[in-house]
């Protein structure tokens, strides 16, 4: 056991013997080298300068390996450079390939939808070109005609729903030499695409020259003139181009340039034997030509447009003339309302601008025709959109005459450019209803003998500027109506009555008046019969009901009145009148927070109706809320007032103190 436990410091023999078994030689040899060397001052000065020349052979053998190293990573990045080059070079030659296939490609499928206009140098005898015109200069000069034509032929129709549109793409082909890109894309395009080519010759007779036109590989159109009227022969080349090429646009060129006979016979032609894509927006053409001379007729016309075609918006625009003219508001709140959704869901048909000014004028319209004053207002303007000849210039009236309608005189007033309501007659063409600011105005202040001189300025200018058929509904259905309804509230009930018993039987505001001066002259069942048919005609518009309602209040019935009140109210929920007279009775009959409610929805929709805001305080005071009743006063103070709302005003402040 002893010896299991006392073993020697270094360890027993068998394992210095294991220990030792795997040194070298040299190890050996280097160990007794030092021995030595320490024991002799020769051995160690032999033993360092052998150190010497190892630590030298080991650098140079470091340096050596260095080298290599060096070199192999240079070589390295070396081939890595070389393989990118490649990888470069490739690719970019696969790029080049795909730009020139895909090149190749978009130069087809151009080529293949190519339908512009070519026109080729013409043709010049001698004796002609000599002294006053080259081929290619007589090409440039029809090639501009053409663009003139197309430039003053502004329509609602899309370019693309032309059989042939070029309006933006008319090119003068030159003489070339040699084979280029330039000729690869001319001879596709000829090849595969749908241009129409024009050539022709000019040549002199006598004291005359002859302009010869050739379209396609059809027959040639030729006007003659004297020489020194070359350049109306040239226009009259160009127009002749266009007649034959684009009859749609020909007529909208001559209707701009004041032929409208030209333009009526070119349109009939076109309805009449016209492609069969061509025929529905002919008769929409004919339709916008006949307003001022047939409104009936116009307005078959343009059933005609959407018989042949239900979808198309111009047609709907077109039909909706006539029965806005006419006083037949819910059948041209139906026309307008079908074009609108047309236009919003693939165009219907509409150009750009087209679709632009239908919003403009027709969806301010539509929100008028059912009592939405503040969002007509708000259409009404232009917001730098460009829009349909001459709409931009009325659309400060048309904005003037909607905040009027919202009680907002003052806004009104602050329009600028608005024209005065004798000048209507000048645009009533261009936008096909009438808007009458300054009646408007008089009539929310209650301002009987303003809206009687408006009414009478609208009659002046009338005779003035008579515009055929929209002077004679104008005159018929919206100015004498207009003028019996601020008679009879002026108190001239005789002068109103007689106007009154003139109305048409089927003009939703000849009713209303009739009804409303019957009325007023003490005729109650006149009144109900009147106002009972206006809506039966124009079931679902709100005027009749609210004015009905309006005159049951005054004659003091007021559960009838509100009756009449909820269903204006039903249907036109953003028509601010309704609510604030349904305030009215509610607080008549003692239901302050209801009142309270009405005025509060009134006032959303109509927040400048000073006379509103007023009833809203009255009503606020009754309820207690004196604090909130003498604020709603202040409102109403820096609002417009009519003469006796003034008066109640000055009579609360003093009162409310």
């Amino acid at each position: 056991m002893a010896d299991g436990i006392i073993e020697s410091p270094v360890g027993s023999e068998a394992a210095r013997e294991e220990s030792a078994a795997p040194v070298s030689a040299d190890a050996v040899a280097a160990a007794i080298a030092l021995d030595e060397a320490a024991r002799s001052p020769d051995v160690a000065a032999d033993a360092s300068a052998f150190l010497k020349s190892q630590k030298s052979l080991v650098d140079l053998q470091i340096k050596h390996f260095d080298q290599e190293r060096r070199l192999a990573i240079h070589a390295a990045k070396l081939k890595r450079a070389m393989d990118w080059l490649k990888l470069a070079t490739q690719t970019s030659l696969a790029l080049v390939l795909i730009a020139l296939v895909v090149g190749l490609a978009s130069l087809v499928w151009n080529a293949a939808h190519d339908r512009g206009l070519v026109i080729e140098p013409f043709a010049v005898s001698p004796d002609v070109g000599e002294h006053k015109i080259k081929g290619e200069q007589l090409a440039a000069l029809v090639a501009d005609q053409i663009a003139t034509i197309d430039g003053h032929a502004p329509s609602f129709r899309a370019p693309e729903t032309y059989l042939l549109d070029w309006s933006n793409d008319i090119h003068i082909e030159l003489p070339a030499t040699g084979i280029s890109i330039g000729e690869l894309e001319r001879y596709l395009r000829r090849r595969l695409g749908d241009q129409t080519r024009i050539g022709g010759t000019l040549y002199e007779v006598g004291s005359n020259l002859h302009l010869s036109v050739r379209i396609g590989s059809g027959e040639a159109l030729s006007v003659s003139g004297e020489a020194v009227q070359l350049d109306d022969l040239i226009r009259r080349a160009a127009e002749a181009v266009v007649a034959k090429t684009q009859p749609y646009r020909y007529s909208k060129y001559l209707e701009f340039a004041g032929r409208t006979d030209e333009a009526m016979a070119v349109a009939r032609d076109l309805a009449a034997d016209g492609p069969p894509g061509e025929r529905a927006l002919a008769w929409a053409q004919i339709s916008n030509l006949l307003p001022a001379t047939d409104m009936a007729a116009s307005y078959s016309a343009a059933m005609e447009a959407i018989r042949i075609n239900p979808n198309i918006a111009l047609g709907y625009f077109n039909a909706a003339i006539a029965p806005t003219m006419m006083g037949h508001d819910q059948q041209a709140r139906d026309l307008i309302v079908r074009g609108i959704e047309l236009s919003r869901h693939g165009g219907g048909g509409l150009s750009e601008i087209g679709r632009d000014t239908s919003r403009f004028i027709y969806s301010g319209y539509v929100a008028l025709l059912e009592g939405d004053a503040l969002t007509a207002a708000k259409a009404f303007e232009p917001g730098g959109r460009p829009l349909y000849r001459g709409v931009t210039e009325r659309a400060p009236t048309m904005r003037a005459g909607a905040l009027a309608f919202a009680h907002d005189v003052t806004g009104s007033q602050q329009v600028v450019g608005a024209l005065p309501d004798s000048e209507w007659a000048t645009y009533v063409e261009q936008t096909y209803y009438v808007f009458q600011p300054a009646y408007l105005r008089a009539v929310s202040l209650e301002d009987w003998s303003g809206a009687i001189a408006a009414a009478r300025s609208q009659l002046q200018g009338l005779a003035q500027n008579p515009k055929g058929e929209f002077g004679r509904y104008g005159r018929e259905r919206v100015v004498m109506p207009c003028l019996a309804f601020a008679l009879v509230q002026a108190g001239q009930t005789d002068e109103a009555r007689n106007i009154a018993a003139a109305l048409s039987d089927d003009c939703y505001l000849c009713l209303r008046v009739r009804g409303w001066v019957a009325g007023k002259s003490g005729d109650l069942e006149q009144a109900k019969h009147d106002f009972s048919e206006a809506i039966r005609q124009n079931p679902g518009l709100p005027f009749a009901d609210f004015q009905w309602g309006a005159l049951l209040l005054s004659e003091g019935n007021l559960p009838n009145a509100a009756e009449h009140f909820v269903r204006a109210s039903e249907l036109g929920p953003r028509f601010a009148d309704p609510f604030k007279y349904l305030g009215d009775v509610l607080l008549s009959q003692g239901e302050i927070e209801r009142a309270l409610t009405k005025y509060a929805t009134a006032a959303v929709l109509t927040p400048r109706w000073g006379g509103l805001h007023l009833a809203w305080a009255k009503a606020l005071w009754r309820a207690g809320r004196k604090p909130e009743a003498r604020a709603k006063l202040a409102a109403a103070a820096a609002m417009d007032l009519s003469v006796a709302d003034r008066g109640e005003l000055v009579r609360a402040q003093s009162e409310w103190k």
